[in-house]
């Protein structure tokens, strides 16, 4: 049976998960830390640490559509690849039937 020969995807996006969650926590903090004077750290601390959960969460379920879609589209091109598999198969031994029945007539016209 044929395969998709390409690299698993999934360390890739899981990658990119942590990418975002590394970016997404440096800029919750890198923008609350000047107004910590004003409301105390451990608020601001507080506020980032719930938002960044947030969008964490929220963004967690894009990332798993994104792996869904993309092994749905990996099943689907393995799927394909074994449809052509299956007829050039087919394709081959219809050759050879017409490659014997070729021998077939010209042992016939040589006899006569």
């Amino acid at each position: 049976m044929a395969t998709l020969n390409f690299n698993p995807t999934c360390p890739t996006i899981n990658q990119n998960i942590n990418y975002f969650k590394s970016d997404l926590h440096s800029v919750l903090y890198n923008e609350l830390e000047p107004h910590s004077e004003l409301s105390g750290v451990d608020l601001d601390a507080e506020i980032a640490k719930k938002v960044e959960e947030y969008y964490q969460n929220v963004f967690q379920q894009y990332f798993e559509g994104l792996r869904t879609l993309n092994s749905d589209m990996r099943e689907q091109a393995e799927k394909q690849l074994g449809d052509l598999e299956n007829e050039v198969s087919d394709l081959k031994s219809e050759i050879e039937d017409l490659l014997s029945k070729i021998e077939d007539l010209e042992g016939i016209i040589r006899n006569h």
